[in-house]
């Protein structure tokens, strides 16, 4: 969690590439722009997630265009398939979720993040000095054997 929230960064609009054309598949978060050879992925944190999968799995299938992050990218875990986050979303020419809103909803999801690292990093150290306060304490046993002699 907390080597997640460090490598998170938001790129700078410059260094995103652009790419469009019509929704090939979708799954959820992910999907495939036909033409396109990277997999995508607009992330819920971006804000308006119910808005954006309405439109990306729309029947009339219109020309989307984005602009996603061809330098890293999130590859699930026993996948083969990598996915790039999309930062901006047109619909026909129309933008749809700027860079902008991307950024700063992106930006407000992850500000809890070093307080909940600082949470569970403070709760790790109190249980750790509970189980080691535990440990020191003697361990009186209730426990008779035939050694002790019953009476």
């Amino acid at each position: 969690m907390f080597l997640s929230w460090m490598a998170f960064d938001i790129p700078p609009r410059a260094m995103l590439k652009a790419a469009s054309g019509t929704v090939d598949w979708m799954n959820g978060e992910q999907f495939h722009l036909a033409g396109v050879p990277q997999s995508l992925s607009y992330p819920r944190s971006g804000g308006a997630f119910g808005l954006v999968r309405s439109v990306l799995s729309s029947p009339a299938h219109p020309v989307i265009s984005v602009l996603f992050d061809p330098y890293h990218h999130a590859r699930p875990f026993g996948k083969d398939v990598a996915y790039h986050a999309v930062y901006e979303l047109s619909v026909s020419g129309k933008v749809l979720r700027s860079y902008a809103d991307v950024s700063e909803m992106r930006r407000r999801s992850e500000a809890f993040a070093p307080w909940l690292s600082a949470f569970l990093l403070l709760n790790g150290i109190f249980q750790l000095s509970v189980a080691a306060r535990a440990s020191m304490q003697p361990n009186y046993s209730l426990k008779r054997t035939a050694a002790d002699g019953l009476r």
